[in-house]
């Protein structure tokens, strides 16, 4: 009997599904005390270069000034050039001025503790009214491939103008785990979502892409 209940338990745990991966988000900040301004300039007008840890060994790059930021992301194995300059910053895609990336980042990973693909990082900008009297606060997500700079440099695949559409966070997602993967940085466009074009899928239907 002990025989047959061994091989019963045993047949069920090889019959048992393997549980497929499901993509993860990992979150990270820009304000906390591991952060470093490598350069300020405030003579000549505002500007700053600073560098964050990420996750799983990739480093946020940011610099900027009074209008506006950009990003890149490098590997710890990657040094700092002498130059302060990594040789590949990204310009987020903006429809307005004074723009500034949020404090928190989201990485996307294959699952759980799985190695990153993708970033999410929200983008503000500000929106002068026809008149000019007035501006309003406006944030694009954008969404980045990881790559090393000897495998061309990181590039964004995807932009969600957030305050356009509902559940710009899901949409985000979807986009880094559909395309994030197997982009080609310099030669596939990136995919721009807005109230026209209201998902992913509609965006790839409608030809929705960011203008180079």
């Amino acid at each position: 009997m002990g025989k047959i209940l061994y091989a019963m338990a045993a047949a069920c745990f090889l019959a048992a599904p393997v549980a497929a991966k499901a993509p993860f988000s990992a979150y990270t900040r820009t304000d906390g005390e591991d952060c470093r301004t490598l350069e300020e300039i405030e003579d000549q007008g505002y500007y700053f270069y600073a560098v964050c840890p990420g996750y799983d060994g990739w480093v946020l790059h940011l610099d900027g000034g009074e209008h506006g930021q950009r990003s890149t992301f490098r590997t710890n194995a990657e040094p700092i050039p002498d130059d302060l300059r990594p040789t590949v910053f990204n310009y987020p895609y903006t429809r307005g001025n004074f723009g500034d990336f949020h404090t928190v980042v989201e990485w996307r990973t294959e699952d759980e503790g799985g190695p990153a693909y993708a970033v999410i990082h929200r983008y503000y900008a500000s929106l002068p009214s026809d008149d000019g009297a007035n501006w309003s606060r406006i944030s694009t997500l954008t969404v980045s491939a990881l790559r090393t700079e000897a495998a061309g440099g990181t590039c964004m695949v995807a932009h969600i103008e957030a305050d356009t559409v509902s559940q710009a966070n899901q949409i985000a997602q979807d986009a880094a785990d559909r395309f994030a993967p197997a982009f080609s940085c310099g030669t596939d466009r990136a995919l721009l979502v807005n109230a026209t074009y209201p998902d992913v899928d509609a965006a790839i239907r409608g030809g929705s892409f960011v203008r180079e």
